[in-house]
């Protein structure tokens, strides 16, 4: 291969007094080339993607949170309608009040968890805190599953407020996006779980459920 020629190719230089190889070999040259390139490209995008989608995905997720408090939190409309509707259908096998205002599962009780959720996901941003990240998504996530399940399983519809699903849409975005960022995080999952085990089943008392420790045998 000539390797002068190619090396004027890559710089842009002028190849004058350089001869030209092969057409073959010249087309193997260039492909080498380009796969060199990709090869160098694809870890880049790979980084920048595992570096900014946390970032996009915990501004977006926080942004629908907070944009819906506005509407539970002041008892819109809008609220009254989809709660109202759980509620009925609620009571219909004997769960009235479920939904309620005063009820487990308010507007009020909802929206309180959508905010520990966005301000988890709005706290990870600062570098030091990211790992907060994947106890936002995990709210928000749990948050989401009830609210795309009661869309697709209730009375309620996945347009209730006659907006074209907008609503129903934004919750299946967040839901999605929760779910695959708590796959891409389940090593801090994991951790985190760890973490929570040991402080409410020390060692001590987890030796104590276990029961005693059986002697060695003898051989």
């Amino acid at each position: 291969m000539n390797i002068g020629y190619v090396r004027a190719i890559r710089e842009g230089t002028p190849h004058a007094g350089v001869k030209p190889p092969h057409k073959g070999v010249l087309s193997r040259a260039a492909a080498a080339v380009a796969y060199a390139a990709g090869q160098r490209d694809t870890p880049d995008m790979t980084r920048h993607l595992r570096t900014y989608a946390p970032i996009a995905y915990s501004i977006t997720a926080a942004a629908v949170f907070l944009d819906s408090l506005r509407f539970k939190f002041t008892n819109a409309p809008e609220t009254q309608t989809i709660f109202g509707k759980l509620d009925s259908w609620a009571a219909s096998f004997g769960a009235g009040g479920l939904f309620a205002q005063t009820g487990l599962f308010s507007q009020y009780v909802i929206g309180s968890a959508e905010l520990i959720a966005a301000a988890f996901l709005l706290a990870s941003l600062v570098p030091a805190l990211k790992r907060l990240r994947i106890i936002g998504a995990l709210i928000a996530a749990a948050v989401m599953s009830g609210a795309v399940g009661f869309h697709l399983l209730t009375p309620l519809g996945i347009d209730p407020n006659d907006d074209g699903g907008g609503l129903f849409a934004m919750a299946v975005v967040v839901w999605l996006s929760s779910v695959a960022m708590l796959i891409a995080g389940r090593s801090v999952l994991g951790e985190l779980a760890g973490s929570i085990t040991r402080v409410l089943f020390p060692r001590d008392a987890r030796s104590a459920l276990q029961g005693p420790i059986p002697p060695p045998q003898r051989p």
